[in-house]
């Protein structure tokens, strides 16, 4: 069993299916745990209730600011994938539902963008697919901001 191309004859320039496979799924895992490096790194996920007519998630913004990165998840009682609420800007806020539309995989931030890893699909932090097995965009969510607050409006 040795790969089209290499003769018998050369064994340190030949490689084993099994061998290959090997090495294949170990490349795999490793930039599988980095993307998991990266996304416990810079995100902080917090539990939040529904308040307000509309149904509305309320965020402190002491507490965001507290958060120390531009990312925040946000545990939505209802559902069991979390909230991406993200400053893009200075005061400007986008919030996405972290639920790739391919197969319903949880997405994971990165400071570039969003990344399913269950099949490579990626999104702006808008929300928009940019490449990958997804056709939609991840579920958005409005969000507006006053002195103390940041409401994402989920009703």
């Amino acid at each position: 069993m040795i790969l089209a191309g290499m003769a018998d004859h050369e064994p340190n320039k030949t490689m084993v299916r099994r061998n290959f496979a090997k090495t294949a799924a170990g490349c795999g895992l490793c930039m599988g745990a980095g993307l998991l490096v990266t996304a416990c790194q810079t995100t902080q996920t917090v539990h939040a209730g529904i308040a307000g007519p509309g149904g509305k998630i309320i965020i402190r913004r002491d507490e965001f600011a507290a958060n120390g990165s531009p990312n925040m998840l946000v545990k939505h009682p209802k559902s069991r994938f979390p909230i991406s609420l993200l400053e893009t800007e200075p005061g400007k806020f986008t919030a996405c539902l972290m639920s790739c539309p391919h197969q319903a995989c949880e997405t994971v931030y990165t400071p570039k963008d969003y990344v399913c890893p269950c099949h490579g699909a990626r999104f702006t932090h808008y929300g928009e697919v940019t490449q990958g097995s997804a056709t939609k965009d991840l579920m958005r969510f409005p969000a507006s901001v006053s002195a103390t607050e940041i409401r994402i409006s989920v009703g």
